[in-house]
């Protein structure tokens, strides 16, 4: 996380701190000190504290993260038309910097989840509900805004979540998250990796058990790397098969979710638009989900999406004469 020249390691680094159990052990008396406190002490606090972190230590990583950026959206069509690259870059470059102030935010009151009730707006979930009651559903789960909200926010609510993470199979979770076990001690939650060579069993056994599975749909499981070709952004990228090739295979009808932080410690968490199965089989499916995605990020803010760094691979991958 520091330049290379800097041994200064981020408070916030909670993937750093917790490689040892004494680690694990600091880390959970610091989220329940910060419990104490009151929410929005502590989010300013975390807010502060990283952006002095960056401004002091991480300045070139900054620096190449908003020329990479930038460089990225450039190659975006669409984007390039409807905003301000130079801003819309900052922003993301930030928001990825700082990606582990709302994660810390969050854990520390998740034990006690009734500090954050508050602080959740809550849109579409009868739509999730409407969705459930035709058959199996899959939750896309965007890249836009901190989407641990969206995990969390499905688990606390009762449905029977499967999540799809890119961790590897015997990791299939932070080192940091098994401290956070009381939080999730009531809900039914599981989680299944990508890399995992049974994942497309597992995810169509988790959807004939009737529950909601979760897929982040810009990264591709590791035991099927296949790519279709749709048009993202005004230009042809190439975007994991896995969602669509699912959702033909089960029947399952695809629900898009996604999260907008509105404030210091304050969230949006809105479901839908539901996309159907397409007529022309897993490809139209998966052109009609980037759609939905593409009107999601331009419509709400471009700079939200904190995978603009991999749209240049997006890019390639769509050139790619193996890319379907």
């Amino acid at each position: 996380m520091s330049d290379a020249t800097d041994p200064h390691v981020s408070l916030l680094a909670l993937e750093e701190w917790t490689l040892t159990a004494e680690g694990q052990r600091f880390v959970s008396s610091l989220l329940e000190s910060l419990s104490l406190l009151d929410p929005d002490e502590v989010y300013g606090f975390l807010d502060r504290l990283r952006t002095l972190e960056v401004e002091r230590h991480e300045r070139d990583q900054l620096e190449a993260l908003r020329r990479d950026v930038a460089a990225a959206m450039r190659r975006a069509p669409l984007l390039m038309a409807a905003v301000d690259v130079t801003e819309a870059a900052e922003q993301t470059a930030w928001l990825l910097l700082k990606r582990n102030v709302d994660f810390i935010f969050l854990a520390s009151f998740s034990r006690d989840t009734s500090a954050l009730v508050d602080r959740i707006h809550l849109e579409g979930f009868d739509v999730l509900d409407a969705a459930r009651k035709d058959g199996p559903v899959i939750v896309a789960g965007f890249h836009v805004g901190p989407n641990e909200v969206g995990i969390g926010t499905l688990a606390v609510s009762g449905y029977p979540l499967t999540l799809v993470s890119s961790f590897p199979p015997d990791r299939p979770s932070p080192s940091y998250l098994p401290m956070l076990g009381s939080a999730t001690s009531g809900m039914d939650m599981e989680v299944v990796s990508s890399a995992d060579p049974r994942v497309l069993l597992q995810c169509v056994r988790a959807l004939r058990r009737e529950r909601v599975l979760m897929i982040f749909p810009e990264f591709a499981f590791e035991g099927a790397r296949r790519y279709y070709k749709v048009s993202f952004m005004g230009a042809d990228v190439g975007v994991p098969t896995s969602i669509g090739d699912l959702a033909h295979r089960t029947g399952a009808r695809i629900v898009v979710c996604h999260v907008r932080a509105t404030g210091h410690g304050r969230y949006g968490c809105f479901v839908g638009p539901v996309v159907e199965l397409s007529p022309e089989g897993p490809q139209g499916t998966t052109q009609r989900l980037f759609r939905a995605a593409e009107r999601l990020i331009l419509d709400r803010n471009p700079g939200e999406w904190e995978l603009w760094p991999f749209y240049s691979r997006m890019l390639d991958l769509g050139q790619d004469p193996a890319t379907q």
